[in-house]
């Protein structure tokens, strides 16, 4: 098939008011406990795993990192009305670090003893328990001290989900037979010989697989811009550069 990537359809336009971490968090303080509960859960959900590998790096076992965080949501859940919330300042990864910190820093062996076996706010089977403990155990740095295990950790989460929604445009605007073949060089330099396959594989001649190649890590950029920027109360064009850096900066 001779088609030049310049035929793609045109991409849908970027949603005006896709809901922040801090419109969440927002949401988390109602008094609705349901609705609390979804909210801190839909908070919680992308990043729970670099919280887990914080507290193992801090040296508590798996459960007891699994049923610090679980005492924590509760707390959260508990006390939401009275959280300190300054967006002005506003990172949600550096909030909700703090969160943990201030609770960790309360909880002591007896307590986190009692909470063993208690009532679960958000639920993570032994399954998902277990695929934490596999990727601390790979992904986890010997040299590495709890706060920048947690900051290269949350880094690399941002950028999978950012490749998640990439994926997701992808699909939508009908391309996802290119994204199966070009998706493996968006974060990636290529091997010998790998263009020259993929633009085989596609049809193309291997200049136009480069210049696909080239807008499809533009469009990454896109999304990791606004992953990053769900996690900012200031969207800004400025902070959200200095966030990126700071990112890419925690993954040297």
């Amino acid at each position: 098939m001779n088609e030049s990537p310049r035929s793609d359809p045109p991409q849908p336009a970027r949603a005006e008011f896709a809901p922040t971490r801090w419109s969440v968090v927002e949401r988390a303080r109602g008094p609705d406990d349901a609705l609390a509960r979804d909210a801190l859960e839909q908070l919680v959900r992308s990043y729970r795993f670099p919280l887990h590998a914080y507290l193992r790096r801090r040296g508590l076992d798996a459960h007891d990192a699994d049923d610090a965080l679980q005492g924590l949501f509760a707390r959260m859940i508990e006390q939401r009305e009275r959280w300190r919330v300054d967006r002005a300042k506003g990172r949600f990864r550096a909030w909700l670090l703090g969160a943990l910190k201030h609770y960790v820093g309360e909880l002591g062996d007896r307590e986190r003893a009692a909470k063993r076996g208690g009532g679960r706010t958000l639920s993570l089977d032994q399954r998902g328990l277990d695929e934490h403990e596999s990727r601390y155990a790979v992904e986890a740095r010997a040299d590495e001290d709890p706060e920048r295990l947690f900051e290269r950790l949350w880094s690399l989460e941002v950028a999978r989900a950012a490749l998640e929604r990439l994926e997701r445009s992808e699909l939508a605007a009908g391309r996802g037979a290119a994204w199966r073949v070009l998706g493996r060089f968006v974060a990636r330099a290529s091997e010998a010989g790998e263009y020259e396959a993929a633009a085989r594989e596609l049809g193309l001649r291997e200049v136009a697989l480069k210049v696909a190649v080239h807008r499809l890590r533009e469009r990454y950029r896109d999304a990791l811009e606004d992953e990053v920027r769900e996690t900012l109360s200031d969207g800004s064009a400025e902070s959200v550069r200095e966030e990126l850096a700071a990112l890419l900066a925690s993954l040297r």
